[in-house]
């Protein structure tokens, strides 16, 4: 009678077999890695474009709310490079008083100040006063609209060009149209200790540095053009 040796792996083939079980674990894991951020890319774009969109729409409410009748200067806007600001008088709704009561007109403003947090990036702020009080330019409450802006630019349309600064009492009117364009950023996660892991697993660290460029023309109904205007 024949003598059946006992059947098993030999060493060889487990070594090979081992050695497919983890390429296949590293191109799974790196599968998954690739498919993880390029979802955290989306989510950021995604978010980025909301938040660029609100601001956008939140300046053109104020904007399109101008009010200037009895106020003697009711619009300034000031060039500072990439960093520019913007006060006026309008008829949007103020945030509600110590009596929880709203205003329907009100002083208010656009303007960056230094990020604590981020070195090269600014926060956004909006000045607003209940009611309009002497210097309708000047005083107020800041509130924090958004705390990654990298630019913030303003321009103003007399009729025939579009100018970088606008004074009301140089110009004697306020402006027929205002160009916004802004630049703000978002970063992965909600932690600085989250973004500093990510960063560590990336050789391009910009590559998480999501920027999102918004502009837009907010036409102002109470503007006459310069060129009609009368001085007194």
């Amino acid at each position: 009678m024949a003598n059946n040796r006992g059947k098993g792996f030999t060493l060889i083939e487990i070594m090979l077999c081992m050695t497919l079980v983890a390429a296949i674990s590293a191109t799974t894991y790196t599968l998954l890695i690739f498919t993880l951020e390029a979802k955290q890319r989306v989510e950021r774009a995604s978010l980025l474009n909301k938040i660029g969109q609100s601001i956008l729409k939140m300046v053109s409410k104020d904007l399109e709310g101008l009010y200037t009748q009895n106020v003697a200067n009711p619009f300034e806007g000031i060039d500072d490079g990439t960093q520019d600001s913007m006060n006026f008088t309008s008829t949007a709704s103020s945030y509600p008083n110590e009596d929880g009561v709203c205003s329907n007109l009100i002083e208010l403003g656009y303007r960056l100040e230094p990020s604590q947090t981020y070195d090269d990036l600014f926060v956004l702020l909006r000045r607003e006063s209940y009611g309009i009080k002497y210097n309708p330019l000047k005083g107020g409450k800041l509130y924090e609209i958004y705390d990654q802006v990298k630019q913030f630019n303003l321009q103003y349309y007399d009729g025939t060009d579009w100018v970088d600064t606008w004074l009301f009492e140089d110009m004697k009117t306020v402006p027929l149209a205002v160009k916004l364009e802004f630049i703000i950023r978002a970063r992965t996660g909600e932690f600085e200790s989250e973004i500093n892991e990510e960063e560590d697993r990336n050789d391009d660290k910009e590559e998480i540095q999501q920027e999102g460029y918004f502009s837009g023309i907010i036409t102002i109904p109470v503007a006459v053009p310069v060129n009609q205007t009368t001085t007194p």
